[in-house]
């Protein structure tokens, strides 16, 4: 069903049934005591025929790589007083010393051991 808003977004006429007719006919909808179940599927084959043939576009990287403009690689060098800036300096006064220590042992410490002995072996 998450398709759905998807195509009509692109082609509003495609399915005229609307969003219940939609999943009947490719969720497998399946009515239960608290309303409608969408999440299966049938017809597949049908939906991917019907997809391909009006609003799907398969492109590979050779048929358009000509089209494309050539990388660009920059350095951004940015200012340490605006990186530090807004919610950061919220999220640092947020946390205490041994809240700190505790951040740095599990993302620094933790990982870099495990690693050192990964290389030992």
């Amino acid at each position: 069903m998450e398709l759905y808003p998807q195509i009509t977004a692109v082609r509003p006429t495609l399915f005229k049934g609307g969003f219940h007719e939609f999943g009947l006919r490719y969720c497998a909808a399946k009515e239960n005591p608290w309303g409608w179940d969408y999440s299966g599927c049938s017809n597949m084959q049908e939906l991917q025929i019907i997809l391909e043939g009006t609003i799907m576009i398969r492109r590979v990287k050779t048929e358009v790589l000509s089209q494309l403009p050539p990388k660009r690689r920059e350095v951004v060098i940015l200012d340490p007083g605006l990186v530090k800036s807004g919610s950061m300096k919220k999220f640092e006064c947020n946390l205490s010393a041994v809240e700190l220590k505790v951040c740095f042992h599990a993302w620094v410490e933790i990982p870099y051991k495990q690693f050192c002995n990964i290389k030992k072996l």
